[in-house]
């Protein structure tokens, strides 16, 4: 066997003397420090050319960029690799490399080398004459012989010039990786780089020689081992999916809603959740739950057609090394595979190790992640956003119910002991029992008027001293609370957290009064729906949590039905066995006052008052002391006098059962409105005030005759007829102001 050839670069430099370079393994050459020949000012890339010699064979690899580089008379194209032969020119910039052997790698003599030295000796005439004379003997002809017989060598070589393949095979994995690592080194270091302008001197004497064509280095592509970047890991995966969770459960809860779909999907679901209600475990699966996981499907099938991926993966820095239609082809197969695979774990066990799961070695897909940095970017920045979706979207959509609302405790209402008296009035028109301590000035008076179908049951309230006081106070409605309570709960995965005791009641099947516990728990989620506002979030997510549509949904109910405005106060009055809101507003004529009443049974009962605005503030205190003096109603309270409420459920339930009513009723309610009547006439005596007292009065007995008129319209009641003559003629008697009247009738 021939002994290894070792090869020399000889570097001509245009100002200065040539060196050589032997080439043993692997040499770079560039303006860089990092190169192992570092060449500066002479137009080089950092990292200009790498030479390597393997099994006696001398390969270069183009890395100069944008800086050319020219073999022979060819320019190298960036980022190839040529097989070079000895003799063959390189020329880089303004520098020339000429490939020699070991053997050839002799000193240049004195003379030349004196040539491209800036000597600035003259030079004597002796010397001159000498090489004149030397350069006179020197047969001209003979050098075109020689030199022509050389050319013709070399073209009789050159004629069929072999490209030559280059079986990678030969090399280890290290070796092809460093040459990777050298190309994106240099591609990083040539950016920006500007080589110097250098005025080029020309050689004194040059022998010409044949230029070789270069030899792009070709290779057999079956025994290159390609190395790919690592899978995702665990955790970029992880977060993904949680991202998407995030993304599903927005749109089910609030996108939906806003434009009705959930209505749509409702009664597809609904048959869907009866037949796996026989399956274990199978009540936990709601039209929610099948819902989001419809969602989670759909957007990953849209995702994988667009992006070739998941949204969270493509802004977590996660890529597809495949084709663009390949890429997509492949989202979809892993999205369905996924469908099956998913509850089974340990198909996605290996992404611990950053290797491909199943579906994706099934579907031959390559994902990766190429740069940290843009991972670690894309983690930080959007999956905190994603996370907050459930939690910003309903804040969004919901903005009016984060309006701050300026919220009191009242104080209990105090009489004074000159004008305190006790009174039970049990009402089942106002649904509630008074029971507590009143003051002996204040008359109350039982009203009653028809609404399309229904009638609303009242009470009047008047004072008469140094002026007259007027105030109305009617139940409105019903408000069934806990039922806003219990469709929001869902939404809010920590209400089991803050309101256990509330929740065990809401889910028993059984009716029965709250426990304190439970009824304090109640009383706070309204408190807190209340304060729902961005003032103090801190407050509201230790005592709530970060979940906040079912407060936003309730406040909107509790707003509507206390019919709160701009200007409205909010109040609350708050004990072990009740707890009271109210809604102040004043107009320009009148003072309205909404109250909601909250018992231990978890009903809600809504009534409102009206009064001219110079009464409000008595306005306030009775209906305060009213409400705060409320008692649930039993069945077997009843009123043991003919007062307002036992008068007022007589009315009432003239209405409800179309019966006539006896001649003891009869007595008992006329006797009532007169003793009022009577009154009225002396308080307006004494205060001399009778006109405006009189006047309101039989506006108010016009009214209660107007109702009972509307009774016997369609249907024959003789009793009741009997009682509206018989206040009728009382109503003339105050008008006319017949004193004979009164103390005629007892």
């Amino acid at each position: 066997m021939s002994d290894p050839v070792s090869f020399v670069l000889d570097i001509r430099f245009p100002d200065q003397a040539p060196q050589r370079v032997s080439v043993s393994g692997k040499l770079v050459i560039g303006s860089s420090e990092k190169s192992d020949v570092s060449i500066e000012e002479y137009g080089l890339s950092p990292m200009h050319l790498s030479f390597r010699v393997h099994n006696s064979v001398l390969s270069l690899h183009n890395l100069g960029g944008k800086n050319e580089t020219h073999l022979g008379e060819q320019l190298l194209n960036h980022g190839k690799m040529y097989i070079l032969n000895i003799g063959d020119e390189l020329k880089l910039g303004d520098i020339e490399i000429i490939i020699r052997a070991e053997a050839d790698s002799h000193e240049v003599s004195d003379e030349y080398k004196n040539l491209f030295e800036n000597n600035d000796q003259v030079v004597s005439e002796e010397s001159a004459n000498e090489a004149t004379e030397e350069i006179s003997n020197i047969n001209v002809e003979d050098i075109e012989e020689d030199l022509e017989e050389e050319v013709e060598a070399e073209l009789k070589s050159d004629k069929a010039p072999v490209e030559k393949k280059f079986d990678f095979s030969n090399y280890s994995s290290e070796e092809l990786s460093d040459e990777e690592d050298f190309e994106e080194e240099f591609d990083e270091d040539a950016e920006g780089e500007k080589s110097n302008f250098l005025t080029k001197v020309t050689s004194l004497f040059k022998i010409k020689q044949k230029k070789s064509n270069p030899r792009e280095l070709k290779f057999d592509k079956a025994n290159v081992k390609r190395t790919y970047s690592p899978a995702p890991g665990i955790f970029t995966r992880f977060f993904s999916f949680i991202s998407k969770v995030c993304i599903s459960i927005s749109l089910v809860m609030e996108v939906f809603p806003l434009f009705e779909i959930d209505a749509l999907l409702a009664p597809h679901f609904n048959k869907i959740t009866k037949l796996l209600e026989t399956i274990p475990y199978g009540h936990y699966l709601t039209n929610n739950l099948m819902q989001i996981v419809l969602v989670f499907i759909v957007l990953e099938l849209l995702f994988s057609l667009l992006l070739g991926m998941g949204l969270p993966e493509l802004l977590f820095g996660v890529r597809n090394e495949k084709s663009f239609l390949l890429s997509r082809v492949q989202a979809v197969l892993r999205t369905l595979i996924s469908i099956v695979t998913t509850p089974l774990i340990i198909f996605d066990l290996p992404s611990i190790v950053k290797k491909r799961t199943l579906k994706e070695v099934l579907t031959g897909s390559r994902l990766s992640v190429p740069s940290k940095s843009l991972q670690i970017v894309g983690i930080f920045l959007f999956f905190p956003l994603f996370l907050l979706t459930p939690i910003v979207t309903p804040i969004i959509l919901n903005l009016d119910s984060f309006k701050t609302i300026n919220i009191t405790e009242q104080r209990p209402i105090k009489i004074k002991k000159d004008h305190k008296i006790k009174r039970i009035w049990p009402s089942s028109s106002m649904k509630a029992k008074f029971s507590g301590k009143w003051d002996k000035r204040i008359t109350i008076l039982p009203t009653i008027k028809p609404f399309k179908k229904k009638v609303i049951p009242g009470v009047d309230f008047y004072q008469m001293e140094k002026k007259l006081k007027w105030l109305k106070v009617q139940y409105f409605t019903d408000f069934n609370i806990l039922k806003s309570i219990k469709d929001n709960r869902d939404v809010n995965p920590m209400f089991a957290i803050h309101y256990p005791d509330l929740l065990e009641n809401l889910n028993s099947k059984k009716s029965r009064d709250f426990s304190p516990a439970a009824f304090d728990q109640l009383k706070k989620v309204i408190l807190n729906s209340l304060n729902l506002n961005f003032n103090d979030p801190l407050h509201l997510f230790i005592n709530h949590g970060p979940f906040f549509k079912d407060l936003s949904a309730l406040k909107s109910q509790l707003m509507g039905q206390l019919q709160v405005q701009p200007k409205s106060k909010i109040s609350y009055y708050s004990t072990p066995k009740k707890f009271l809101l109210f809604s102040e507003y004043r107009s320009s004529k009148y003072y309205k006052i909404q109250v909601m009443v909250l018992n231990l049974k978890g009903q809600a009962i809504i009534y409102k008052s009206n009064s001219e605005l110079k009464h409000a503030n008595f306005a306030k205190k009775q209906v305060s002391n009213l409400f705060q003096n409320y008692k649930i109603l039993k069945n077997t309270d009843t009123a043991n006098s003919w007062d307002w409420s036992k008068t007022l459920d007589l009315l009432k339930t003239i209405s409800e059962t179309k019966k006539d009513i006896t001649d003891l009723e009869i007595a008992s309610v006329y006797d009532f409105f007169f003793e009022n009547s009577l009154k009225v006439m002396n308080e307006g005596k004494e205060l001399d005030k009778r006109k405006e007292l009189l006047e309101k009065y039989s506006i108010y007995l016009v009214s209660i005759q107007t109702y009972l008129e509307s009774l016997t319209e369609f249907t024959t009641l003789p009793k009741v007829s009997e009682l509206v003559d018989s206040l009728n003629r009382l109503n003339q008697a105050l008008k006319n102001k017949n004193l004979d009247f009164f103390s005629i009738n007892p």
